[in-house]
């Protein structure tokens, strides 16, 4: 339980990005958007029930910091720059 397959998940989805791109943008494109949206729902309340299980109060301020800058923005990479920021700074202090 080390989270390597997570990590080469991401791997994998960067490499499938990175290199057919272009072609999965039209492919996205030809679904209907309430069906993305679905799935975008179904996601989303996954990662509720991994925020629910967060006991620390460090944790906690951390995903409020993400998900706050990520909606605030409308940027998920400021966003993900915020939390990454605010672990830093918690690790430092």
């Amino acid at each position: 339980r080390s989270g390597t397959a997570v990590v080469l998940l991401g791997g994998v989805k960067i490499m499938l990005g990175l290199l057919f791109g272009s072609s999965l943008l039209h492919l996205l494109k030809s679904f209907p958007s309430t069906a993305l949206g679905a799935m975008l729902v179904v996601s989303g309340t996954e990662l509720a029930v991994a925020c629910r299980n967060e006991r620390s109060h460090k944790g906690t301020f951390l995903m409020l910091i993400t998900a706050g800058a990520g909606m605030a923005f409308s940027n998920t990479a400021l966003g993900f720059t915020a939390g990454m920021g605010g672990a830093a700074v918690m690790e430092v202090s």
